[in-house]
This record gives structure tokens, sequence and C-alpha cells, in this order.
């Protein structure tokens, strides 16, 4: 019996693999079955199959509660990891600020002076913050549904998952933004940015500025 449960364990990884790429598509109950989880189980199959020795069957339900029971996680609380970055995408969903509408803002640059070189300035910085704004919106709203299993879980979104839970800035969100130790720095940043954009544009130009809050500071 060896050689075949080896093979129907391998076989398992595999599947496992390879549907992990599809999110709740693939499985309806997250189940990693990682290479630790081969070891072991493999592992398992051997000691069992000693126990069992010739002349005792194999004990298929053990074999199956052990290998194929999706184990939930956080202590028995049935809290996944995923049910975890969802509760945080939702959160950071309610906290995003609403995207600039265009045409107010042509019309307060017009009211300001268009041409004024510092309001030329505010435009590029407004339009690179609502680029983060439209793409961070775009990533949590996705990956709200391909968690649900409404959409497939493709390589950024996946990747935003991994990342969030491990409270960091994922991948596509840095390339278009900026650096920062921590996802929960980088969003406060992003809050703060935009806080300044927005006064300047709907109040007026302020008296001091945040320098470092700017994309381009160089540029004002």
């Amino acid at each position: 019996m060896w050689k075949p449960m080896l093979y129907s364990v391998a076989f398992l990884h595999t599947a496992v693999q390879e549907r992990r790429k599809f999110g709740p598509l693939g499985w309806n109950i997250p189940y990693e079955f990682n290479s630790a989880d081969f070891t072991a189980s493999v592992e398992f199959v051997e000691r069992h199959l000693d126990d069992c020795g010739p002349r005792k069957d194999v004990s298929w339900v053990t074999v199956r509660y052990m290998l194929a029971e999706p184990k939930e996680s956080a202590g028995g609380s049935g809290v996944t990891r995923e049910s975890i970055v969802q509760n945080m995408a939702q959160d950071m969903l309610g906290k995003l600020p609403p995207n600039y509408v265009p045409h107010e803002v042509k019309a307060r640059l017009l009211k300001m002076g268009a041409l004024n070189p510092m309001n030329i300035f505010l435009r590029q910085e407004v339009d690179r913050m609502q680029r983060i704004i439209s793409v961070v919106r775009t990533s949590l709203t996705d990956l709200n549904l391909a968690i649900d299993g409404t959409i497939i879980m493709s390589e950024n979104l996946r990747d935003a998952l991994d990342n969030i839970f491990d409270a960091r800035v994922p991948n596509l969100w840095k390339k278009i933004s900026w650096e920062s130790s921590t996802l929960g720095f980088w969003f406060t940043e992003l809050l703060e940015r935009n806080k300044q954009f927005r006064s300047w544009v709907f109040e007026g130009r302020p008296k001091t500025f945040w320098m470092t809050g700017f994309f381009n500071p160089r540029g004002s």
C-alpha cells in the first residue's frame, strides 16, 4: 500500500496547489496543504502503515481525517486569514477618500489661475493621488469579491491578500506611491497627503506646506 498511498498524497498536494490559484472558486473553505503539510502527511502515512502491519487494514476514516479535513485557524475560533483580510479591506474602503470629480477640480483651478505654476503643480499632484485612490479602491473591492468567490483571485489580488494579512503594502500600490514600513503607516499617509491636496483645491492655497507629503516636492 505504500507506493499507491504516497502517490495519492502527492496527487492531493499537486491538486490543492493548483486550485489555490483560483481562491474561493477553487475551494469554498480555505485549504492550504503546503509543503510542510505534505511532509507531515507522508510521515503520518508511513507510521500508519507500520502500525497496521501485514494483517490489519488501513483505517481510511483516520487517513481522510488526518489528510483532508480543512483545519480552522486562530485556535479553532473559525476566523480564517481570508475573513481577517476581508474585514481589513472593508475598513480601509470605509476610510478611503472620495474620488476627485474632474470638472470640480478644473473649475477650482480656473478660479485660482490655471496657468499659475503652483496650480499646475497642484493639478499634477492631484492627478497622481486620484490614480492611487482609484487603484486602491478597485483592489479592495475586487479582493472582497474574490474572497466571496464572485471573481477569480488574480496574481495581484493574491499578492494584496498576502501583504494585507502581513500588514505590508501590496506591490501594486507600492509601485505607484511611496515606500512605507507598514500598511498602517502607508494608509495613514495616504489620508494625510490627500487632506493637504483637497484642502488646497477647495479651500484655497495654504500658508504652510507639508513638503514630504508631495510626490514631487521639487516641482513646487
